[in-house]
């Protein structure tokens, strides 16, 4: 074996070579393709590593893209089904109204013609009112023999005795 120890260990192989002889240097450029073979499939696998993680990042853009486009596209469809609602609720209210309209416009006709009904009831209550001779609440029937009839004559008293008014 050759001693390396008077040569400081960060020096690379090529630098040893002034430091011996023939024999060493070949064996040592020998390391050095080794270095560089390991170096170059390392690089091979740092190389294929990020095309890896490049390949992933572009399906996961491709993923996020597509779930994107089916996003909107479900969030039209949303859109869609929630002005179909609207427009449903808008129709329904707008029934809603017009059955109250109608309601109201009924009730309307049902106590107008109740009034007009009480009106006309009033009316003949008044009219058989007048048709009646007045009398007042203190009136009575009383048989009166004074008069040539026996028929009970009405006649307003407010006195406490019985008076005939003939």
């Amino acid at each position: 074996m050759i001693s390396w120890a008077h040569v400081p260990t960060n020096q690379t192989a090529r630098d040893r070579v002034s430091h011996t002889n023939k024999g060493i240097a070949t064996e040592s450029r020998k390391d050095d393709n080794n270095n560089t073979n390991e170096k170059k499939k390392n690089k091979n696998k740092n190389n294929k590593n990020k095309n890896r993680r490049k390949k992933k990042k572009k399906k996961k853009k491709k993923k996020k893209k597509k779930a994107e486009e089916e996003g909107e596209e479900e969030e039209e469809e949303e859109k869609k089904t929630e002005e179909e609602e609207q427009q449903q609720q808008q129709k329904e209210q707008k029934k809603k109204k017009e059955k109250k309209k109608n309601n109201n416009n009924k009730n309307i006709r049902r106590r107008r013609r109740k009034e007009q009904e009480q009106e006309q009831e009033d009316e003949e209550e008044e009219k058989e009112e007048q048709e009646k001779p007045k009398v007042s609440r203190n009136t009575e029937t009383h048989n009166c023999q004074c008069s040539a009839s026996s028929k009970p004559i009405l006649f307003m008293t407010n006195a406490s005795v019985w008076q005939c008014p003939l």
